[in-house]
């Protein structure tokens, strides 16, 4: 009985490193032999026999239902199995939807047109609403987006996030980043103990910030001159939501009144977290890019173009199309001016300001990694802003969950297809590994090339 549970179990495993042979990333290419008469043609006497032979045994096992069923499996070698048939994608939105959609074509995926089909093996959305969670299932399907990344990517999830962990931090005397040292003073504007807070702290002439919670690409936010301006706004969302519904919830936080300027300019840093669900998450670092407004920095001016140096900004103002080359620079290209301009090392962004900038991102991955909510087949692309000031300190202004793929200038052309790409190729080989029964270390991971591992 021992014996033939362990043959049993040997075959099943065989069947199992078999089928992730036939399931790279693209389709098993070519089709299989033929079984039947045109293969009788082709093989010799000794094929033949050895095909009646096997017929014989068969007719034997059918006579004798002990010896079929205590009998090895007869197993096709691979080259005879049916290819299993293309994996199959769905896209929704205009964000990156064309890039990923032209990568996963090139490498044998077939596309379904029916967005709100079931039958896919990978969805890449803009919104976690396009995603149907509860017909999702594990280990057969993959989406880019989980359930509750909120914590992480909203003004509020985040913040709460930190402050829960540094309090827990403190509590259990181990060492993490004071929240203090990256997130400028940021009080809530829908909790009454905070906003009185704010009210008490604020001084006339003070600069600040308020952004709503769930907002991207710069919308809703304004800034805060005169605390009744702040005041009246918030009266104002009360009055124009309805009786059911709550106001629009906001934060304010402290504008860094010494921002580092390139050229005059303001600019901030995008990099990117991707985090995959596996045993239980793998979590890597990608660089980023430089943001700069197109206009010389003026703390007094009203335009927005000349604080927030997003591109969906940016945009908005009449120079754009002029200038928006010079609106994006590589990390090579702030290196450079660094150097000239700052005597930094020549090596400073590369390590010293990527080291920084990895311990932010991996606080924040650590103030919810016991949150998420986890299945093989999540994963999330996930763009984190940063601004340095004056004295080269690192400040961490948000996390977004649809960070913008856009190719409008030469340098983004350079920087985002291959960051998609990898992404899709990391997200697909994790997934592939943790799909096996007995599935052995996750690394390394073929698919890496220019994102760093954090955690895994």
């Amino acid at each position: 009985v021992e014996g033939r549970k362990e043959e049993e179990e040997e075959e099943e495993s065989d069947e199992v490193e078999a089928s992730f042979l036939q399931l790279p990333l693209g389709p098993v290419s070519g089709a299989s032999k033929p079984c039947g008469g045109e293969a009788n043609k082709e093989a010799g006497p000794k094929a033949l026999g050895e095909q009646r032979g096997g017929e014989r045994t068969r007719s034997r096992k059918a006579d004798n239902p002990k010896r079929a069923h205590h009998s090895k499996v007869l197993k096709l070698p691979m080259h005879f199995r049916v290819p299993v048939p293309a994996r199959t994608f769905i896209t929704c939105g205009g964000n990156a939807a064309p890039i990923v959609q032209s990568i996963l074509l090139s490498k044998g995926w077939q596309k379904l047109e029916d967005k709100q089909s079931t039958a896919f093996t990978l969805k890449w959305v803009e919104i976690k609403q396009q995603i149907d969670y509860m017909s999702f299932r594990e280990n057969e399907q993959i989406v880019n987006h989980f359930p509750n990344i909120n914590i992480l990517t909203t003004k509020i999830g985040l913040l709460e996030s930190l402050r829960d962990h540094q309090r827990m931090q403190l509590h259990l005397k181990q060492r993490c980043l004071r929240l203090d040292s990256f997130v400028p003073p940021t009080y809530r504007m829908d909790v009454l103990s905070e906003r009185e807070e704010f009210i008490k702290c604020h001084c006339e002439g003070d600069l600040w910030i308020c952004k709503p919670t769930g907002a991207n690409q710069g919308k809703g936010i304004f800034l805060v001159r005169e605390l009744q301006q702040l005041l009246e706004k918030l009266e104002s969302d009360k009055r124009k939501c309805a009786a059911t519904s709550q106001p629009t919830a906001r934060i304010v936080q402290r504008y860094i009144s010494n921002p580092l300027l390139l050229e005059g300019r303001k600019f901030d840093i995008r990099v990117y977290l991707l985090i995959i669900a596996a045993q239980p998450f793998v979590v890597l670092y990608h660089p980023g890019y430089i943001r700069l407004s197109c206009l010389p920095y003026d703390p007094s001016s009203p335009d927005m173009c000349v604080h927030l140096t997003n591109q969906y900004q940016q945009k908005k103002h009449p120079s754009y199309s002029d200038v928006k080359e010079d609106t994006v620079w590589d990390f090579e290209t702030f290196q450079k001016y660094l150097t000239e301009k700052h005597g930094v090392a020549d090596d400073w962004v590369a390590t010293t300001l990527t080291s920084q900038l990895q311990k932010v991102m991996s606080q924040c991955y650590q103030s919810v990694k016991k949150k998420l909510l986890h299945k093989i087949g999540y994963f999330d692309l996930l763009g984190f802003d940063f601004m340095l000031d004056t004295e080269l300190n690192v400040w961490l202004i948000e996390v977004n969950v649809n960070p913008a793929m856009h190719t409008n200038c030469d340098t983004l052309a350079a920087i985002i297809p291959p960051l998609l790409e990898e992404t899709l190729e990391l997200a697909v080989e994790v997934f592939d590994k943790c799909r096996k029964l007995k599935p052995t270390s996750l690394l390394p991971l073929a698919s890496r090339k220019n994102f760093s591992l954090l955690f895994s």
